[in-house]
């Protein structure tokens, strides 16, 4: 596993990250006719995000991460 706490490994990695997510735009250009699927897009788009960070806070953190920290102190 790539040591991401090393800034020479860390800095590509976000920039990369940023490339990657700055193509929605250019995905919503093409789409036929953008107006007749917004929420699903945009659902999409949320959900992926939402998967990639839940797999990096599992391989990170193991199964002790909390989804909501607020609610452990509790």
């Amino acid at each position: 596993m790539l040591d991401l706490k090393n800034p020479k490994v860390a800095i590509p990695i976000v920039l990369f990250a940023g490339l990657l997510w700055s193509f929605g735009p250019y995905v919503v250009r093409h789409i036929d006719q953008p107006q007749l699927v917004p929420w699903q897009y945009l659902f999409t788009r949320g959900l992926v995000i939402f998967i990639l960070l839940n797999l990096y806070l599992y391989f990170e953190e193991g199964l002790d991460f909390s989804l909501f920290p607020v609610l452990s102190l509790v």
